[in-house]
């Protein structure tokens, strides 16, 4: 990112209002609004919450080739909010955007039935061979930090101590 944590959080802290990300490689925009500036930076930064496009562009590219702007401040309102974000979004030529009407599917929730149908794909959802594959390898290259190592006996006794008391994972 082109600024600091530091620098955004000291800059907008307890403010709302309309951001970009823009890519330095492809120069592609995503234009975003929020009540709580900071804690929305962080959202996206740690893929929390945030649009699956920009974050694959965040894999792509790595989050620091990335500007962070805020384009205005605005109040703390919804519809000042949306309403402001719409005129950036017709200004800039969006790419990572995935709605391109303001607020749109902010408030939206499905209803049992679409849920259930939603459910009952993803259970019935056939992977290839290949995808299987290419699953299985990611898993096996993504190992827990200690695979592999042994603890010092005097590291398993500090453990066992730490751990007197308290129930265990299959208990």
């Amino acid at each position: 990112m082109n600024h600091s944590f530091e620098t955004i959080f000291k800059e907008n802290k307890k403010k709302a209002g309309i951001y970009s990300f823009k890519s330095k490689y492809s120069l592609n925009f995503y234009v975003g609004s929020s009540i709580d500036l900071p804690k929305r930076f962080l959202q996206h930064y740690h893929n929390r919450g945030s649009n699956i496009l920009l974050q694959k562009s965040f894999k792509k590219y790595r989050t620091i080739n990335f500007y962070f702007y805020v384009l205005e401040y605005t109040k703390a309102i919804k519809e000042i909010l949306l309403k402001t974000k719409e005129k950036y979004m017709s200004i800039l030529e969006l790419k990572y955007n995935i709605y391109f009407i303001p607020g749109f599917p902010l408030g939206i929730k499905h209803s049992i039935e679409t849920r259930k149908k939603l459910s009952v794909t993803q259970i019935e959802k056939v992977l290839s061979q290949s995808s299987k594959e290419k699953l299985n390898a990611v898993k096996l290259d993504n190992k827990h930090f200690i695979y592999g190592k042994i603890h010092l006996d005097k590291t398993k006794q500090k453990i066992s101590v730490a751990r007197k008391g308290k129930k265990g994972f299959f208990s």
